[in-house]
């Protein structure tokens, strides 16, 4: 009768485990599925820019050059570094 006991609180320890590790998976899907949405964004706003760029570059050929430039010029702490 005892091991009867043991075994069926083995298994509750067990099924309680189970709905803890079940419950971390889904805060960590949720979470991953968040950042994957976040990458896709970054991604489509990096893909504006660049198309962006080649309009600018089309219509202005030295712009680039220009905007380096200047870049340089600037001190650091106005570029952010």
């Amino acid at each position: 009768m005892a091991e009867a006991s043991n075994l069926q609180e083995e298994l509750a320890r067990q099924e309680k485990e189970i709905l803890r590790l079940r419950s971390l998976l889904i805060a960590k899907d949720a979470e991953m599925a968040e950042v994957k949405g976040r990458l896709a964004e970054l991604e489509h706003y990096g893909q504006r820019l660049l198309v962006l760029r080649a309009r600018i570059v089309a219509r202005v050929p030295f712009a680039m050059g220009l905007a380096r430039a200047i870049y340089r010029l600037l001190p650091r702490r106005l570029r952010g570094a």
